[in-house]
């Protein structure tokens, strides 16, 4: 659907970087205890948001069989699916994926009950729309929590570690590389002329 679509593209790389920092980054430097505390609190808002999605669908099947409808018999097709191929550096980013795949089987069913006027058009817009600003402020609250406990072992003079971020698709010199121009080097024709000229000038200098 496109909310799971554009769900993936305003927040899977931020939260990817987010994650790759909890798993490995933070674990070179920060002592394994104070690393599980963030896991819980991370792990925690995630619960949050896919008991939040759950609820919504469980809520919207009973309307359905209220009115003596089975949904799983009404199909779903879009103008503009899309496929991708994902690459996974953690587990976190995998359940990621898998509440963005929650939040596509939320969007269906909301659709289809919207198709046999079980769903207003108020609801079909506005359930989508608080189910992924719920998202972004889990991703934006995690992303402070890894982040600010990064900081802290940084301040308290923990050695700075080798990202693992660097040489994957997260790396962040990536995106600071992305805009210069790739250097120039002078051709081997164009070095040898300019040696011959160097050549000649001395020679006159000498005369």
């Amino acid at each position: 659907s496109y909310h799971a679509q554009d769900m993936l593209v305003r927040a899977g790389e931020n939260w990817a970087e987010a994650m790759i920092t909890l798993s490995e980054t933070m674990r070179n430097f920060k002592p394994e205890e104070q690393c599980i505390v963030v896991d819980s609190e991370v792990d925690r808002l995630l619960n949050e948001a896919f008991k939040a999605i759950k609820t919504n669908i469980e809520r919207l099947n009973k309307i359905a069989e209220t009115n003596g409808l089975d949904m799983e018999e009404i199909e779903a097709e879009y103008s503009s699916p899309s496929t991708y191929v994902l690459k996974v550096l953690s587990p976190r980013e995998f359940r990621f994926h898998t509440l963005l795949q929650e939040l596509d089987k939320l969007c269906a069913l909301i659709d289809k009950m919207w198709y046999v006027s079980l769903v207003s058009d108020r609801h079909r817009s506005q359930i989508p729309f608080e189910t992924k600003r719920q998202i972004i402020r889990m991703v934006n609250r995690v992303r402070t929590l890894v982040y600010r406990a990064q900081a802290s072992s940084q301040r308290a003079g923990a050695p700075d570690a080798v990202d693992p971020r660097v040489g994957t698709v997260v790396d962040p010199s990536l995106k600071k590389n992305s805009g210069s121009a790739a250097p120039t080097t002078s051709s081997e024709p164009e070095a040898a002329a300019a040696a011959a000229e160097d050549e000649a000038q001395k020679g006159t200098t000498e005369e």
